[in-house]
């Protein structure tokens, strides 16, 4: 069931069905801020697995 509605919601999102009629933009401040976050992401190796900390939890739902 929630596989039909996420496929339903990327069609929806294909054909600009429920698009926004009014344009979107970024300001050059918005454009150079994301720039640099995104550049800043590779600083930092990505490691080889990520250890779980003892107080945390995963589940499985």
């Amino acid at each position: 069931m929630q596989q039909q509605g996420t496929e339903q919601w990327l069609q929806l999102q294909i054909r600009g069905v429920v698009a926004s009629p009014k344009l979107q933009t970024v300001s050059a401040t918005e454009r150079d801020l994301a720039m640099q976050r995104w550049l800043n992401s590779f600083t930092y190796p990505i490691p080889e697995r990520y250890e779980q900390k003892v107080s945390g939890s995963m589940n499985g739902k």
